[in-house]
């Protein structure tokens, strides 16, 4: 996908818009409604054209060791499949949170907040200081087997920034459970 500055898209919508002069009344146009209703209609364009576009953006973040363990990389346990040194953009949204490699050599991770018989889940986070998060993140049973397994993962996001995305987390996911 080329990228393109929000300046652009927003003067290319709206000039769309006005060419379509589809909110007229008459020959005159009734501006509050022709706002209102521009402003929805580009903001649902650009919601069909991306996908987290309401969704809360931080990077870069990486993997560090957890407390528990003093192990980061790719353990058989653990959800995120990578190189070391890898780095990712949080992305999280009302209804999901994903792990997206800056690299394309890396894997996404998407962690839905309801519980799921085939999907990984969010359980539970905690701030460990200021910039690591800690994520416990529950496996779907699989063929080896038969429970659930949950695996813990510290991720080092941008500095001071930890508490805000647990203050998010706390609000989108305690909901849905």
């Amino acid at each position: 996908m080329q990228r393109c500055g929000r300046k652009l898209w927003a003067a290319s919508v709206m000039q769309k818009l006005k060419k379509e002069n589809r909110f007229s009344v008459g020959k005159q146009i009734d501006s509050s409604a022709f706002t209102l209703l521009a402003q929805n209609r580009v903001f649902n364009l650009l919601q069909g054209r991306f996908p987290d576009f309401d969704a809360y953006h931080w990077f870069p973040v990486s993997q560090v060791p957890c407390q528990q363990t003093s192990q980061t990389g790719t353990s058989p346990n653990s959800p995120l499949r990578h190189r070391d040194g890898a780095a990712w953009r949080l992305l999280l949204s009302e209804d999901y949170l994903v792990l997206r490699p800056l690299s394309p050599e890396d894997s996404e991770l998407r962690l839905e907040f309801v519980s799921s018989k085939c999907l990984c889940h969010l359980q539970d986070w905690q701030v460990r200081n200021d910039d690591v998060l800690e994520l416990n993140i529950c496996h779907p049973p699989g063929r080896t087997s038969v429970k659930e397994q949950a695996v813990t993962v510290a991720l080092c996001v941008p500095s001071q920034e930890a508490n805000a995305i647990a203050l998010l987390l706390s609000r989108y996911a305690v909901y849905r459970k």
